[in-house]
């Protein structure tokens, strides 16, 4: 009985954290929300039209603006900014305008790939997802990976 005990001890702790979280007040406060970006094709050409749907996947009204938009590539592990605001993909100079994306809602964004831009894996990052002020995950910000070839 004395180690069912000891048992129970050691185990309960590790139960409440599990069930409830355990959230020290240390590290980034993410809202509690889900956004689905996924391009139109798995493969591109430079020159074609990137179409990107955004989706909102949570509960929740998300505060979205589809500037900055950033064209990533990656390279031996690591994601590189490709495109900038003189070839018209990133913008990054451009007004934010604030929209709103309801629970189940889509929108698209539209943007031509730069014919400066070289061969290879791609990403789209967003940088303005929020619900409340509060920004969504970092993960919920990138789109699936897709090539230009």
């Amino acid at each position: 009985m004395k180690s069912f005990s000891k048992l129970c001890l050691t185990l309960l702790p590790a139960i409440v954290i599990t069930a409830f979280g355990c959230n020290t007040g240390t590290g980034p406060k993410y809202a509690d929300g889900a956004v689905d970006i996924r391009t139109a094709s798995l493969a591109f050409a430079v020159g074609d039209s990137l179409v990107v749907n955004i989706t909102n996947l949570s509960a929740h009204n998300v505060f979205y603006n589809l500037c900055p938009v950033f064209l990533e590539e990656r390279v031996e592990g690591t994601w590189l900014s490709r495109g900038s605001p003189s070839d018209g993909f990133s913008q990054s100079g451009c007004e934010a305008i604030a929209m709103w994306l309801l629970p189940g809602e889509s929108t698209v964004l539209k943007r031509r790939i730069p014919m400066s831009v070289p061969l290879g894996t791609y990403r789209i990052r967003f940088e303005n997802y929020r619900i409340d002020g509060v920004p969504l995950r970092p993960t919920y910000h990138l789109s699936n990976t897709f090539v230009i070839q």
